[in-house]
């Protein structure tokens, strides 16, 4: 994956073309050289927003005692790499989350680009990273860090899983922009590329906790991938990758009926056309096994 310690390319240093709106900044150069874990450390960060330290951990430093990334975390937020935020809660401890720096941000930014210069993930990941540069995310008395950090939860259970060859996993807000030309694509919770069958496979992840009407998610999300379904070749010359499937999970904290939820979601996904490519699970289940747990939504309507 990139940013992970085994990129895909030989160099992470490779020359990005003159058409890259960012350039390769002498930042991204000194990160590019950090030891090969504090480098993952602040590109995963980046990639996902903001990490709590046990995200960072199963991620990154699978079977090293819970200290290391404590004391890595603290060295690359001395450098000024990362930020350590403690989200504010009524009652118990306050965790403490990693968020990237503007410099780590900036920085990470220009080496994703530099990196998937000449792979087949080129298209895509210039695609979610505009001209006008993305920011940390910034944490309030009042944010609500629940839906984040669910979704980070299954994008690091992917990761540990090892049928997965995963090339790619952001959780950016609205990846694809805000511009005229993003008005008509979705904007998943997660994007995710993983290798099958030594076929690259582009996954746009939606986590539902049950606050979205039906008809929102309609408008804004089924509709939004049944191009995808209908006309193969949308997702091509759109992203670079013509394979592509919708992984939804569901959680359901308010009415907590998931399972109704998920169908309801299914007949919804079929009204709008999007079921060919549409993935379903209960998000417990994703987590604890990723690679069996989703079922083809005409599964979920028919049974």
């Amino acid at each position: 994956m990139l940013g992970m310690p085994t990129p895909l390319v030989s160099s992470p240093h490779a020359a990005p073309t003159g058409g890259n709106p960012h350039g390769t900044s002498s930042a991204a150069a000194t990160l590019a050289a950090l030891p090969p874990r504090d480098r993952a450390l602040v590109l995963a960060v980046a990639r996902m927003r903001v990490l709590t330290y046990g995200q960072a951990g199963r991620l990154l430093f699978s079977g090293r005692h819970a200290s290391i990334v404590t004391r890595r975390a603290r060295t690359l937020v001395r450098a000024g790499w990362l930020q350590r935020v403690r989200a504010r809660v009524e009652r118990g401890g306050a965790p403490s989350y990693l968020l990237p720096s503007a410099r780590g941000l900036a920085a990470s930014l220009d080496l994703f680009l530099a990196e998937a210069e000449g792979t087949i993930l080129s298209v895509l990941v210039r695609r979610m990273l505009p001209m006008r540069p993305r920011r940390p995310l910034v944490i309030t008395s009042t944010s609500s860090l629940a839906h984040q950090r669910e979704v980070n939860e299954l994008l690091v259970a992917y990761a540990r899983a090892s049928e997965f060859r995963v090339l790619w996993a952001s959780s950016w807000e609205r990846p694809f922009g805000r511009g005229p030309d993003a008005a008509l694509l979705p904007q998943p919770d997660y994007v995710l590329v993983i290798e099958r069958a030594g076929v690259p496979v582009l996954i746009f992840g939606e986590h539902d906790r049950g606050h979205e009407s039906l008809a929102h998610f309609r408008a804004t999300k089924a509709e939004r991938y049944a191009p995808f379904a209908l006309l193969p070749d949308t997702a091509a010359a759109a992203f670079g990758i013509p394979t592509v499937e919708v992984w939804i999970t569901v959680t359901d904290p308010v009415a907590r009926k998931p399972r109704r939820r998920l169908r309801h979601l299914a007949d919804v996904i079929l009204a709008a056309g999007a079921a060919p490519i549409a993935r379903l699970a209960l998000a417990g289940v994703a987590n604890a096994r990723p690679t069996t747990a989703f079922v083809p939504a005409t599964a979920l309507y028919m049974s």
